[in-house]
């Protein structure tokens, strides 16, 4: 847990990049899955003979792949399920003069310190022609979690 709170908590963890701003984030989001990438080609080919590691690597070069905290809400496979879910309430312990300040619901849950142990790596949605496609919730993500620590 520790390690998880450094990561996703931290001044210095990947939230605290897009504290300094969207594109810090954005930049910091793309190291994350560059480096990331090929072991979770494999791992993906190793559990299934037939995975497209083409298609899996496209989806994961795409802009709108992330990472973030597992939700258990959203359990798309076995290995997938995490701890955090819109009910879970840590103490409200960031304070860094601007999320604090927001009444969006959004911020609440920025101002959490989550001490979970699992992050999900998500690649973009791409279809058969290769077109992204983004939620429109989604498409100023970085912006969302410069603003109110969350998304």
């Amino acid at each position: 847990m520790e390690v998880f709170d450094a990561f996703f908590n931290a001044a210095s963890g990947y939230r605290g990049a897009y504290f300094q701003s969207p594109e810090t984030g954005v930049a910091a989001n793309r190291r994350l899955i560059d480096a990331l990438s090929p072991a979770l080609v494999e791992w993906a080919a190793g559990r299934d003979a037939s995975t497209n590691r083409a298609w899996l690597i496209e989806s994961l070069s795409l802009p709108t792949a992330k990472a973030w905290l597992a939700e258990d809400a959203v359990a798309l496979c076995q290995y997938c399920a995490g701890g955090w879910s819109a009910s879970y309430a840590a103490h409200l312990k960031i304070l860094n003069g601007r999320w604090e300040h927001s009444t969006h619901v959004h911020a609440v849950w920025g101002r959490q310190a989550p001490e979970l142990s699992k992050v999900r790596v998500l690649g973009g949605f791409v279809n058969q022609s290769h077109a992204e496609w983004v939620a429109d919730h989604k498409r100023d993500r970085a912006q969302q979690i410069w603003e109110h620590g969350w998304t």
